[in-house]
């Protein structure tokens, strides 16, 4: 027999449990139940969702990558494409240097900052793999008050995991 089932986008549900029941002439009945966890992609998981950042001092704890996607145009954020990306966006407060630093997160990852307002027409700021040590990301770049910025946080070779770090 075979079943095809559809897993709702529903956020809220956090498990599918399927049960099966077989009964035949002469034979006892039997059933068997199997749960599974339905993972759901971070809520920043596409750039129209990015995470939106305020101050002068940003904590980026409670953040993950885990289940995240590329979409379709999406730019390269370093050398590979992307494949388990997440977004922010942050205007900055002031004009001077920024500084993200990913340090504390458990994953290998791959950062970019850009300009724009839309996927298709982003220019890239900055970008990093490894400058903040222990696999983590660090970029530090130019910045005008007012100003708009996006940054995307992706895995090296699709990893993915918990973000931890800073915006200054």
């Amino acid at each position: 027999y075979t079943a095809v089932l559809s897993v709702t986008d529903d956020s809220s549900a956090t498990e599918l449990v399927i049960t099966a029941e077989a009964n035949a002439a002469g034979k006892d009945p039997a059933s068997a139940s199997l749960t599974v966890a339905i993972v759901h992609p971070p809520a920043n998981d596409n750039f129209d969702e990015r995470a939106g950042l305020s101050g002068r001092k940003v904590s980026l704890s409670g953040f993950t990558n885990r289940s995240a996607t590329a979409e379709d145009n999406e730019p390269r954020h370093y050398r590979a494409k992307p494949q388990k990306s997440v977004w922010f966006t942050w205007a900055s407060p002031r004009t001077g240097r920024a500084d993200i630093w990913l340090k504390g997160s458990d994953f290998d990852t791959v950062m970019a900052v850009y300009r724009g307002s839309t996927l298709d027409n982003l220019r890239r700021v900055a970008r990093d793999d490894d400058g903040g040590g222990k696999l983590t990301s660090r970029v530090r770049f130019n910045v005008r008050k007012g100003r708009t910025y996006h940054f995307a946080v992706d895995g090296w070779g699709k990893a993915e995991g918990d973000i931890n770090g800073r915006l200054v």
